[in-house]
């Protein structure tokens, strides 16, 4: 197992299809995920599942997606005998954001990085033409 293969299942687009389902089976069918901020989001489209769950699916996962690029399984994230709907399921149920979107302690939106300090511009200096050669 390693970083290498992580990217290699989170790329899978096919586990990343799988995921979507489970999210939007939950989202649509579950009286608990579906009604919480990140269900609605969901059936709304408003957010890519794979793109929240994903990576906690790949990481529960990491094991047997391994085991099955060393098997040189064909499909691995399409293969139910590799990675089962149960597996995806408990991962995504387990990751399903508690509120939506994620917020601060302080209950304003995270912040995405460190705060830019603003930037100074010195007035353009004139450009003084060449000399022309007499």
């Amino acid at each position: 197992m390693s970083f290498n293969t992580l990217v290699v299942q989170q790329q899978d687009q096919t586990l990343m299809g799988r995921v979507r389902a489970c999210a939007q089976q939950l989202a649509w069918s579950d009286t608990t995920t579906g009604t919480s901020a990140f269900g609605i989001a969901v059936r709304n489209a408003q957010v890519d599942p794979a793109m929240v769950l994903g990576w906690p699916v790949c990481v529960a996962t990491e094991q047997e997606y391994a085991s099955a690029l060393a098997g040189n399984v064909a499909n691995p994230g399409g293969d139910p005998s590799v990675i089962g709907d149960d597996e995806i399921t408990a991962a995504v149920q387990k990751a399903w954001p508690p509120q939506w979107p994620p917020v601060g302690a302080s209950g304003t939106l995270a912040p995405l990085g460190p705060p830019v300090a603003p930037m100074s511009i010195a007035p353009a200096t004139p450009l003084t033409p060449p000399e022309q050669p007499s």
